[in-house]
């Protein structure tokens, strides 16, 4: 049975990884069928570590190319949104950890705002800047953005060091200060700033 019939007659939690995976992509190439593509995209990148590719990379599977790689990791950020809209409570940075270590594997530096409200529920997760491999830049005006989009009462800021270093740098430390004066005069509570790798993070404490 096809994938697509498959979830007609079944339901989408009856198909296995890599036929959801070909639903996404749509078609193979001449000589490999769809489901051979899923099943190699998995082979190369594991369901763990699929959801953290960025697209050049998974534009080297062979086969694989800028339509079909978008196609999926547009599916990817709309199954996180979905999950960051669930109202997770954070109480802590380690819970701010939690929600933004999927972005621990970008070889670029990303820098992630999470927007909460007064009780601590979580209302959105944002990549709100992403910069080369060692430094990111970001605007207040995009934080300010994001603040007033999800009427946020508290924001925390997190960004990755693809370098893997977990210490941060003095433009680290500036950028903090820097948000905090700006959350304040926006009357936004300053939750806290961490830097972050796979294997961790530190507070940012303001230089």
């Amino acid at each position: 049975m096809l994938p697509r019939e498959k979830l007609l007659r079944m339901g989408p939690s009856a198909l296995r990884d890599e036929e959801l995976l070909a639903l996404l992509i749509g078609t193979g190439r001449s000589g490999e069928h769809v489901l051979s593509l899923a099943r190699k995209i998995l082979r190369m990148f594991p369901m763990e570590r699929l959801s953290s590719v960025d697209v050049e990379l998974l534009m080297m599977v062979d086969g694989l190319g800028p339509a079909k790689a978008t196609r999926i990791l547009a599916a990817i950020e709309l199954g996180r949104r979905l999950f960051d809209r669930e109202g997770r409570m954070i109480y802590t940075l380690e819970d701010v950890f939690d929600v933004v270590r999927r972005y621990a594997s970008s070889r670029k530096e990303q820098l992630i705002g999470v927007a909460m409200d007064g009780a601590g529920r979580m209302l959105g997760v944002e990549v709100l800047a992403v910069g080369g491999k060692n430094v990111v830049y970001v605007s207040m005006r995009d934080i300010a953005e994001m603040a007033i989009k999800y009427g946020a009462r508290s924001m925390a800021l997190a960004h990755n060091h693809p370098s893997g270093s977990l210490v941060p740098s003095r433009e680290d430390r500036k950028l903090t200060a820097r948000i905090m004066r700006f959350l304040k005069e926006m009357e936004v509570d300053f939750f806290g700033h961490i830097v972050f790798s796979e294997e961790g993070f530190v507070v940012v404490e303001p230089a």
